[in-house]
Parts: C-alpha cells; structure tokens; sequence
C-alpha cells in the first residue's frame, strides 16, 4: 500500500505550528523581530545575538553646545532553550491521514509545547520585573480588584512604556473576580455581554489587551530574617535601567540560605524614582528586583545581585539620590510567601527569539517552518526504527528571551 500523500513533512509541520501559535498567549505579545539577525539555519545552543538599544540624551538649556557621551548599550539574546516533544508509531499508523494523525499526534504535541514555551517566558518575566503591585498570595477581589490591574498600568505609564501593543495576562481565578467586580459599572452593553457569556475580560480594556492563562509562574519570596539596611553610602551602578549591580546589605538574620530568592522585589528608603521624561523626582520609592538567591553570612552581610542598576546621574538617571549609609531595605513581600504573578507588559519590555535547527539529512522525514506572526521555528523529524517497527518522531524549538526594557513590565501578585 502506498502512503498516502496527505500526510507529508511539510504539513505535519504547519499542521502542528498552527495549533501551537493559536495557544500561546504570553510569547506572541513579546517582541521577536530579531530572528532574521540570525541569518541561516543549523544555529545551536549557545549562539548569542547583542541587539542594539537606542541612546538616551540628558539634553540641555540655551545655545551652547555640549555633546554628550554615545553609550553603545546591547542585550544579549542567548538561544539557551530547546523545548520539544518525542513520540513513535507504527507502521500501520503511517497510512492516517492528516485530520486523524493531527488529533492523535499533532494537537496534542501542540498543546504541550506551547505550554512550556509560554510557562517559561512568563517566568523569566516575572523573575526579572521590578515593577509589581497587589497583595502576595491574594487575588484582586471586589471593587478593587480592576483598580488593581489599573494600577500595573500606571507603572507602564509612569515608565513611558509605548500605550500601544500592551497586555495583561490573567489566570482563570484572577479573570472570574474582575468581570465580577466590573458587572455593575457602566461599559458598553457589547463588552459586559461577552464579560457575561464567556467569563471573560474584553480586549483593550483599561487601556490593555487582556488574556487568560493558566501558564502563569508562581514565586516564593525568600526567608528574609533580620533589620536589613544597606551597607555602606553611594553604592550605585552605570547604566540605570539597562544595567544591573550588586548591592552590599547588612542587619540580616545570620547564616539564612535562601535569605532573598530570585523575582523578590525591594525598596530602599531615600532612594526614589525619577520620572523618565524629565528626570524629576517622583513621590515614589524605586523598587529593585533580585537576579540571584543570597544567602546572609555569619554575621548577616548579604550582598544582592539586583536591577536596575542605582543611577543617580547622568542620561540613564533612574533615581533620585544613591542609598545612605544604613538606608532601611524593605522587602515587598513577605516571608516564604507563594504568589502567582500575573503579567502587565508592553512588547518591548522583553525579546523571545526563535531560530531554526540543523536538518539532518539521511532521514525519512525532516522539516522546519517559522509563523510570521509569533516568531516561533518548529522543526520536525522523522525516522524509521527498523528494529520495533516503529516511526520515531521529534519536534523541536530553539530559542531564547531576554530583557529590553523592563521598566515596561509590572507584575500584578495574585494567588
């Protein structure tokens, strides 16, 4: 019996794509127009693109000229994930056609890949977000719950994020209490229908596009212990909100492991935001998010990875002043607290890049197609295991995510 000729690599690939892009909801609203810097297939675990970030001037009053310094700031977008999904059949199974193979085999691939791809990108942007607002371990509820997500989006206000391409993804619990707390204010009657009949938040709504997930990350705030301050007066950092540093702390309990896990958020007293436009002090304290979990010494010395970088001068300026000596530390959340981290973010505060595989020749079956609109490259292959009679099989997707302007993100802590 011949193979029927429905089934063939190139369909089976876009077959499977097109479920897997109609999934994700946290990738396609991350910025990916970097694959092409790559160029050619066959790239590998490893390869590092710098994507180029645009300066920003101090500026100056009256005629006379003063140039000011051009800082060449890159990202690195390193293609350090390879997510994938592995399964055989037999021979007979061969000879099913593309609808009957999709549901047996492709949807469910689908399903699990795009899980994984937009679990881990929403927790790389939760881990690396300083911005956050609500309550650790408590969903929005009642008549606050929307302005709770209204105030997410004053922080992408308050950082000059782009109000165009931005998005709050939501878990289902999160998105029940919001159209809840909503029914009874005033909204176009087409909008509160579609919050009635599906549960759901409408699109562009508080000035976002929202989107139900249940791929959100959750983190667990660290041990914490201690009256902790900093560590000695005028640490800072270059590079403002494009930069990250390490900050020397003291007054913690001694010896704590996990003292502050990473995605734990901070502020540091005296040391307030600046407003991005125009450099004045805000009424706001600065919060700091940690990249790294510390542990405190023998004597509660604790020395935290954080970002931003503290910038009191200069055209990266992000605060108002550097931490005295002995500035009181303030951790946001709790001790050992578990929160799910809702996500409000505009496009550009995070890249995903995807790029295609090597294509192995000698095999039965091997093929590789990128959707236009997520970014993401999907490569199949196919091989025959004369030994079981069985068709192996293999999807795979390289790629990688990194930060662009994370001021453009805030997390909304939920349950």
């Amino acid at each position: 019996m011949a193979a029927n000729n429905l089934l063939t690599t190139q369909k089976i690939t876009w077959e499977t794509l097109a479920i897997l892009s109609n999934l994700l909801k946290v990738w396609p609203n991350l910025y990916n127009g970097y694959d092409d810097e790559f160029g050619k297939p066959g790239e590998k675990i490893g390869q590092t693109l710098n994507v180029r970030k645009p300066q920003r001037y101090v500026g100056r009053q009256g005629s006379l000229f003063t140039p000011e310094g051009l800082n060449n700031l890159v990202t690195p977008v390193t293609i350090n994930q390879q997510t994938g999904v592995d399964f055989q059949f037999s021979s007979f199974e061969k000879y099913l056609d593309i609808e009957a193979f999709s549901r047996a085999y492709l949807r469910p691939a689908a399903v699990r890949i795009a899980n994984i791809l937009d679990f881990t990108a929403a927790q790389f942007v939760a881990q690396n977000t300083w911005n956050v607002v609500g309550t650790y371990g408590t969903t929005p509820t009642g008549t606050t719950a929307f302005q709770t997500y209204l105030k997410a989006s004053q922080k992408l206000w308050e950082n000059l994020a782009d109000p165009e391409e931005r998005c709050l993804v939501i878990n289902a619990d999160a998105a029940t209490q919001v159209v809840d707390s909503l029914k009874g204010l005033f909204n176009p009657q087409a909008i509160l229908s579609k919050q009635y009949q599906k549960a759901m938040m409408g699109r562009d709504t508080g000035g976002m596009d929202w989107y139900q997930s249940q791929n959100l990350a959750s983190l667990v705030s660290g041990a914490l212990g201690g009256s902790p301050v900093v560590n000695g007066a005028g640490q800072t950092g270059a590079g403002g909100n494009n930069g990250t540093m390490a900050l020397v702390t003291n007054g913690w309990t001694a010896s704590v492991t996990g003292l502050m896990n990473v995605g734990d958020v901070f502020t540091i007293a005296g040391v307030y935001m600046v407003n991005a436009a125009n450099y004045q002090q805000t009424s706001v304290l600065q919060q700091f998010v940690v990249l790294q979990t510390a542990n405190s010494d023998g004597s509660g010395n604790a020395t935290l990875q954080i970002a931003p970088a503290i910038t009191p001068a200069g055209q990266y300026q992000n605060v108002s002043a550097a931490p005295a000596a002995s500035a009181v530390i303030t951790p946001y959340a709790p001790a050992s607290a578990t929160s799910t981290q809702y996500l409000a973010f505009q496009k550009d505060s995070y890249a995903v890049v995807s790029v295609p595989g090597d294509i192995p020749g000698g095999t039965d079956m091997a093929y590789q197609e990128t959707d236009p609109e997520t970014g993401v490259t999907l490569r199949f292959v196919r091989d025959f295991d004369p030994v079981h009679d069985l068709w192996v099989c293999r999807f795979d997707v390289y790629w990688g995510i990194a930060p662009l302007y994370r001021e453009f993100a805030c997390r909304v802590a939920g349950t």
